[in-house]
C-alpha cells in the first residue's frame, strides 16, 4: 500500500495528476489483493464443504436399514472411505477428523502465504486528462472496492453448498428409494443449521487474521469532502460569472459576439455595428442620388 498522507496532501494542494496517478496505483493494488482474497476463500469454501458433507454421511447414517443403505449409496461410500483412512493413518479416528477439519485452513494458509509476494505491475496511466472529476470518480471506485473486499462473505453460499450435497441429496434420492422425501427435507434444513454454524466461526477466523494482515481502512469520507468542497466551489464560481441572470445577455459585447457567431454559423459576412451603419448611410445615399435602386 502507499502513504495515505501523501494522497491527502495532494488533495488539498488540488495537485489532481499526482491525485490521480496514485488512486490509479492503488485501485490497482487492491484489484489484485480482492482477486487474491476470493481465490483463498472459494478454495476453503469448497473444501470445507466438501469435508462438513463427508462428516454428514459419515454420522448421519451409523446404523442404517438395507433401505437407507441402498437409496443413500452416499453413505456407503464415506463409511468406507473413513474406516480405510483410519486404519491407513496412524491415530486412527482422532488424527483422520482433525486431520480432514485442519486440511481446509492448510491449504489457505499455504495460498495466503504464496500471494504475499504477488503485486500488480508498476505502470502509469496514460491517455487521461488528470482533474478534479477523475479524482472523484477514481474515489468512488476505490471506495466501492473496499467495500468489496471488507464485505465479501461467502458463508451462505457454502452453506448452500453442503445442504445441496448431504440434504439435497437425500431428497432427490427418497423418492426412487420409496421413503417420504419430506422427512429428509427437515434432516436437510438441520444439517444446513449446524453448517452454517462451522461456517460462520471459519468466516470469523478469517476475518479475524485478514484484517491484521490485509488491507488498512481508507478514510474515504474524508477525502470525498475535499473533492466535493472544490467541485462546489468550481460551480459556484461558474454559476456568477457566466449565469445568464447575471444580466450579460443586455450587454453590447455579448450581443456583438453573439451576431458574430450567429453569421458564422449561418454562412453570412459578419458586420461590425459600425461598418453596418456605414454600409445603411451609404445605400440611403444612393437611393437619393439615383445611383442605387430607389428613386426618391
Amino acid at each position: 500500500m502507499q502513504n495515505r498522507n501523501e494522497f491527502e496532501d495532494y488533495l488539498k494542494k488540488h495537485q489532481w495528476k499526482n491525485a490521480n496517478e496514485w488512486l490509479f496505483a492503488e485501485i490497482r493494488f487492491l484489484r489484485c489483493k480482492l482477486t487474491l482474497q476470493r481465490i483463498v476463500q472459494n478454495t476453503f469454501g469448497v473444501l470445507m464443504s466438501v469435508v462438513l458433507a463427508f462428516f454428514t454421511w459419515v454420522v448421519l447414517f451409523p446404523s442404517a436399514d438395507e433401505k437407507e443403505l441402498k437409496a443413500f449409496p452416499m453413505t456407503t461410500w464415506c463409511h468406507n472411505l473413513y474406516t480405510w483412512l483410519c486404519s491407513a493413518l496412524p491415530g486412527g479416528k482422532i488424527a483422520v477428523i482433525a486431520g480432514l477439519l485442519i486440511a481446509p485452513f492448510l491449504v489457505a494458509l499455504v495460498l495466503a502465504i504464496a500471494f504475499c509476494w504477488i503485486r500488480p505491475s508498476r505502470r502509469k496511466e496514460s491517455g487521461e486528462i488528470a482533474n478534479v472529476q477523475r479524482v472523484s470518480k477514481k474515489i468512488e471506485t476505490l471506495k466501492w472496492l473496499y467495500y468489496k473486499y471488507d464485505s465479501n462473505l461467502t458463508i451462505t453460499l457454502y452453506t448452500i453448498l453442503a445442504g445441496l450435497l448431504t440434504g439435497g441429496v437425500m431428497v432427490v434420492l427418497s423418492a426412487p428409494g420409496g421413503m417420504n422425501p419430506f422427512e429428509y427435507i427437515f434432516v436437510g434444513l438441520i444439517c444446513s443449521v449446524v453448517h452454517f454454524a462451522v461456517m460462520f466461526g471459519c468466516a470469523w477466523i478469517f476475518y479475524f487474521f485478514r484484517d491484521r494482515l490485509g488491507v488498512a481502512w481508507y478514510p474515504v469520507g474524508d477525502w470525498t469532502d475535499i473533492v466535493d468542497k472544490v467541485t462546489v466551489g468550481r460551480k459556484t464560481a461558474s454559476s456568477t460569472h457566466f449565469s445568464p441572470s447575471s444580466g450579460i445577455e443586455s450587454t453590447d459585447y455579448y450581443k456583438e459576439k453573439y451576431e458574430e457567431a450567429y453569421a458564422i454559423y449561418t454562412g453570412q459576412p459578419y458586420e461590425t455595428p459600425e461598418e453596418r451603419a456605414k454600409r445603411i448611410a451609404k445605400e440611403i445615399e444612393d437611393d437619393l442620388t439615383g445611383k442605387g435602386y430607389g428613386d426618391y
